[in-house]
């Protein structure tokens, strides 16, 4: 199982490309320079790193780099921090720094790594229409009860208050699940309003 992008970044299906175009332009929102250009911008901390002078944005995502971070970092070692993700919720991760090509220079940036989660964390099982079947825990930022896990599980309806990305209003939509139309066993909330 790789990396459930749609949890990581709170999105699905169409609004993937635009999730993940947020976090980078959150996570970069000033100038960035190749590490020999960068001089004394005040927004980087200057280092060696592998042996190599190297320049790095101070902040990611909202986090601000302690000098204590900066020098594990130009260390070579991995550090977990804080950080909002693009829906405000505080989140944890741990990163280094690493070289990488942007507009064809050179350029030292903090890589998160994500924490894959276990599908049990994020998926609930059970028997849907005569089959071995699961369904995301959560939708919408909803994070379906057992009774109406049970509901679902069952053809029923049910439903549930969630929140809409782009604008964050709350609001109702009564759903059932439905077949993704593969043969892996997934199924999905599908909200009346898509019909």
């Amino acid at each position: 199982m790789g990396i459930d992008w749609e949890w990581l970044l709170d999105a699905e299906d169409e609004d993937l490309q635009d999730a993940y175009e947020d976090l980078v332009d959150e996570s970069i929102d000033y100038e960035v320079y190749p590490d020999e250009d960068a001089g004394d911008d005040p927004y980087y901390a200057h280092g060696t790193l592998n042996g190599e002078p190297a320049a790095v944005i101070r902040c990611w995502s909202h986090h601000s780099f302690t000098d204590e971070e900066i020098e594990k970092l130009f260390a070579g070692e991995e550090i977990e921090i804080g950080y909002e993700d693009r829906t405000g919720k505080a989140r944890r991760t741990k990163g280094r720094l690493e070289r990488c090509e942007y507009e064809g220079r050179t350029v030292t940036k903090f890589v998160p790594r994500f924490e894959k989660r276990k599908a049990a964390e994020l998926y609930h099982k059970g028997s849907f229409q005569g089959a071995e079947a699961a369904v995301k825990k959560v939708w919408g930022g909803h994070v379906f009860t057992d009774e109406e896990l049970q509901k679902l599980f069952a053809g029923e309806s049910v439903t549930v208050e969630y929140t809409v990305k782009k604008s964050g209003e709350k609001r109702t939509a009564a759903g059932r699940l439905v077949p993704c139309g593969n043969d892996g066993g997934i199924v999905r909330f599908k909200p009346d309003f898509e019909d």
